[in-house]
């Protein structure tokens, strides 16, 4: 397996055989590579870093009328978790997806594969 480093967080990159060599349970597919970025073992607040998003300003526990909002209930219906950002400097924050977050974490794990080649 290779490995790759973004924002400080190491990634292995597996193939489809290691994923099923080493039993590896979660993987970032990297459009245009033959890896997946392996996921398994990292904490929601580190994949949140790697993606460089500023841990510090991020709360991984929303207001509990907000989530109750039909939309909102159907992204979490769909196993997308929100969390709670105060990046832009509101006092009262906006909410910020996993979905969101894998999309910029691919991006910058494929900017970082793109930065070996090149």
């Amino acid at each position: 397996m290779m490995n790759v480093t973004v924002n400080g967080v190491s990634f292995d990159l597996a193939t489809r055989a290691d994923v099923n060599e080493h039993c590896i349970v979660k993987t970032l597919t990297l459009p245009g590579y033959p890896w997946g970025a392996v996921l398994d073992g990292k904490r929601r607040d580190t994949l949140y870093r790697a993606a460089g998003y500023d841990v510090n300003k991020i709360d991984f526990a929303v207001p509990v009328d907000w989530q109750r909002s039909p939309n909102v209930m159907e992204r979490l219906t769909n196993l997308d978790r929100p969390a709670w950002t105060y990046e832009d400097g509101s006092m009262c924050g906006s909410p910020i997806w996993d979905s969101e977050m894998y999309a910029r974490l691919r991006d910058r794990i494929v900017a970082e594969l793109r930065g070996y080649a090149g």
